[in-house]
């Protein structure tokens, strides 16, 4: 029982080396003799040693790889190299775009109030009075431009969330021009069918309210949408 149990051990050792490559038994399919058979066999050999520090090193090398471009993606520390680095430049393009811009006009606009509102509260009469309103209108554009780059191409979270917007507005089924005209066509059907119930139901109504003495006079139909006495 013990040597088939050892017969069996090796017979399994030896079809795990076949599967890596190391077989026993050569390419004739004659099987190894000697120290070479004994060496391929024998698990605590030099060369599965050998064979196992290379797999642990191929497996290791993989995984940092594989780290590296997870943390390049995500726009790690290793993606970007300056402050003027977009992150993740090539996605989220239209909506990062339309943010940056509307966020400038904005920009502009507060420093353009800016430099009216310190015309009125700052005696115009100085010296220092022109300097000081296009300084402080500069330092608002430079502060908040600075603040809208680091929003729209920087940070990480706005850029991922503009970037998330973009890619479910992709995801939209939008109406064709044929369905935008038929809706709109059944909406203002709709519209004046229900202009013209109600016209009918307010018709019906000062009737009723004129025959018991609510309303003395009832106007016509006519003077309603000329507004004269008919």
């Amino acid at each position: 029982m013990e040597r088939l149990a050892q017969e069996l051990s090796l017979a399994a050792w030896t079809f795990g080396l076949n599967a890596m490559g190391d077989s026993p038994v050569d390419s004739a399919g004659n099987e190894k003799t000697g120290t070479e058979a004994t060496a391929l066999a024998e698990p605590g050999s030099q060369q599965s040693k050998g064979k196992s520090s290379k797999a642990k090193s191929g497996a290791r090398k993989v995984s940092d790889d594989a780290r590296t471009s997870d943390r390049s993606n995500r726009g790690g520390p290793d993606s970007r190299s300056s402050f003027f680095d977009v992150y993740k430049a090539g996605q989220g393009k239209h909506i990062r775009t339309g943010t940056a811009v509307g966020a400038g006009v904005l920009v502009l606009a507060g420093a353009n109030f800016v430099f009216e509102q310190l015309a009125i509260m700052v005696d115009p009469d100085r010296a220092w009075t022109s300097w000081f309103q296009m300084g402080t209108a500069l330092l608002w554009l430079v502060g908040l431009g600075v603040l809208t780059w680091w929003l729209t191409g920087v940070n990480r979270k706005s850029c991922d969330f503009m970037i998330a917007t973009e890619g479910e507005m992709k995801k939209v089924n939008w109406s064709t021009r044929r369905e935008v005209m038929g809706s709109t066509k059944v909406v203002i059907a709709f519209t004046l069918l229900m202009s013209l119930l109600l016209f009918l139901v307010d018709l019906l109504f000062m009737t009723f309210f004129s025959s018991i003495g609510v309303l003395r006079e009832v106007p016509s139909v006519l003077s309603m949408f000329t507004g004269g006495d008919v």
